[in-house]
């Protein structure tokens, strides 16, 4: 896949963290799976990651988390054995949705 910012470069396999915000929520999640660009650094993250991570700071929210720092694969393992889903094309994360989600490292 190529990257729809440079044009130009080929995805690349890698991780990343996101940063959701809601209220006085702060959530930060590390190590989540992601297509990189190597020459814009855009990350992208596919639809089932990224309705994984929505649950989870969803789930966050509700139980009155104010600020907390998770890794991926250890927040959303419990969610995969309640709710498995097949896997869905790639997508950006775009602000403005119910929930904002920005990309703090690039890997």
């Amino acid at each position: 896949m190529i990257c729809v910012i440079c044009k130009q470069a080929e995805l690349q396999e890698g991780t990343g963290s996101s940063l959701f915000e809601r209220g006085r929520m702060t959530l930060v999640i590390k190590d989540i799976p992601k297509l990189i660009c190597p020459n814009s650094g855009e990350e992208y993250t596919d639809e089932e990651t990224t309705d994984r991570l929505l649950q989870i700071a969803e789930e966050a929210e509700k139980s009155g988390v104010l600020t907390d720092v998770r890794q991926y694969k250890a927040a959303w393992q419990a969610e995969f054995l309640l709710a498995p889903s097949a896997c869905r094309a790639m997508t950006l994360i775009l602000p403005g949705s119910k929930m904002r989600a920005n990309a703090l490292s690039k890997h």
